[in-house]
């Protein structure tokens, strides 16, 4: 049976992520500094999931530094960073709780399914309000549980009208479905360049149109005047 991903642990995989760059936290470990870099993340992963007793798959940990060493190349840009952690850590959350898989045995209709799930996550997974991802707490930062992976949106006109955002309201946008694939698509590269990836999956997508919807263009005709 394919475990599912409660929210506890959505929270923690986007904390743990999140702390091993910003180094905000106490006894995060630092992995560059290890000597069994897979080691020391297994021990990081199983320590910060036991609460919520999920068993942690065996690939999780190669999967994670993968990932954790393609956003440290990106970490001179803070806004490009966020970007690509954020859709990074929902693959990540998807893959080892939802497809039970490894990011490095996926194949085209495995991403094409990720997207598919990102168009209508779990409801779990939709939270109704923008909040901070982490809270102070006896000077730790930890996760917040509000949070949630995928957000809800209502414009602020309905909200002025005093209407409450739903889950039903959640809505993919045509522009984060590219940002989305491109990011995919660059992760999958790099891990090419270094040989740990075989191919790129989401480059044997042919039809992204079943996804992106072409904008509608609407060309300006100009006309010649005619002088009297």
């Amino acid at each position: 049976m394919t475990p599912q991903l409660s929210l506890k642990n959505c929270w923690l995989v986007k904390y743990l992520t999140n702390r091993h760059f910003r180094g905000t936290g106490h006894r995060t470990p630092n992995i560059y500094a290890h000597d069994s870099p897979t080691q020391c993340i297994r021990q990081w992963l199983n320590h910060c999931l036991y609460d919520a007793k999920v068993t942690i798959p065996t690939y999780a940990a190669k999967d994670y530094q993968c990932v954790l060493n393609f956003l440290y190349s990106y970490r001179g840009s803070k806004d490009t960073f966020g970007a690509y952690r954020r859709d990074l850590e929902r693959f990540l959350q998807w893959s080892w709780f939802v497809r039970d898989q490894s990011i490095l045995k996926h194949k085209r209709n495995d991403i094409e399914a990720f997207i598919e799930f990102c168009i209508k996550p779990y409801k779990r997974w939709i939270g109704l309000k923008k909040v901070a991802r982490f809270k102070n707490q006896d000077s730790l930062r930890i996760p917040n549980p509000e949070w949630r992976p995928f957000e809800a949106h209502i414009s602020k006109l309905d909200r002025r009208a005093g209407t409450l955002p739903s889950k039903d309201d959640y809505q993919l946008s045509q522009q984060a479905l590219k940002v989305m694939f491109g990011i995919l698509s660059s992760c999958y590269q790099f891990l090419l360049q270094e040989e740990i990836a075989q191919v790129n999956p989401v480059a044997l997508i042919r039809q992204k149109s079943k996804f992106i919807r072409k904008e509608a263009f609407t060309p300006t005709i100009r006309r010649l005047s005619v002088s009297a």
